[in-house]
């Protein structure tokens, strides 16, 4: 059987066995859960990769519409020499401290970099084009269409359904039920974080970092 909203959807609804539970109240918690334990903790399922270009004259940049957090930020110079940024990252007040008027600046490898809303800003303004390879977390995708696969892969969609379960018996006041159900659900998330976790990079940083160029490629 695929694996897919809809056969979440009757699972959860199999085991309410309530019909006047709807599909869409239902289909409402298991986006719940779904974005709950995705934006808690970094899997490996939720990386995503981003490659695009910066160029001559311009530092701001739209960043991925599913982007969530980074990992790694890395440019190619018109040399084909790679630049890691990673941890060249600056929190957008520190940026906008050291570097008040960066389009009054002289252009260069850009050696800095922030994020503002749902745009990165480099520093200083590129003096040329510049491929950029970054990868990040992504946010996970509302299921709202019967087809739609979960981001949660199936080998832990017990977690998701528990997830959206004791959820949809807390709304209910099911207190004492949905206590028991929560804590399967703890327990599934945890084996979840023990299988799949993974340390992260790419976090704010003060202190100078030299660039690192290689010739090897990404």
């Amino acid at each position: 059987m695929a694996y897919t909203l809809a056969t979440v959807r009757t699972d959860i609804k199999d085991r309410l066995r309530n019909s006047n539970y709807t599909d869409a109240l239902v289909d409402q918690y298991i986006n719940a859960s779904q974005r709950h334990i995705t934006n808690r903790y970094k899997f490996r399922f939720m990386e995503n990769t981003f490659d695009g270009t910066v160029a001559q004259g311009t530092y701001v940049y739209a960043l991925p519409t599913d982007f969530s957090q980074a990992i790694s930020f890395r440019i190619t110079d018109p040399d084909g020499d790679v630049i890691d940024l990673t941890h060249s990252y600056l929190d957008v007040n520190d940026f906008d401290q050291y570097y008040t008027h960066p389009d009054a600046d002289n252009q260069g490898t850009p050696m800095r970099w922030t994020i503002y809303g749902d745009n990165f800003h480099v520093y200083p303004i590129p003096d040329g084009t510049y491929t950029l390879t970054l990868r990040y977390l992504k946010t996970a995708t509302i299921l709202d269409e019967d087809s739609d696969v979960p981001e949660i892969p199936e080998t832990f969609q017990e977690a998701l359904i528990t997830g959206a379960l004791y959820r949809i018996l807390q709304s209910d006041d099911l207190y004492d039920e949905a206590s028991l159900v929560k804590n399967e659900h703890i327990a599934l998330v945890e084996d979840m974080v023990n299988r799949n976790n993974k340390p992260q990079v790419g976090q704010s940083s003060k202190i100078a970092i030299n660039r690192v160029r290689t010739n090897r490629g990404l």
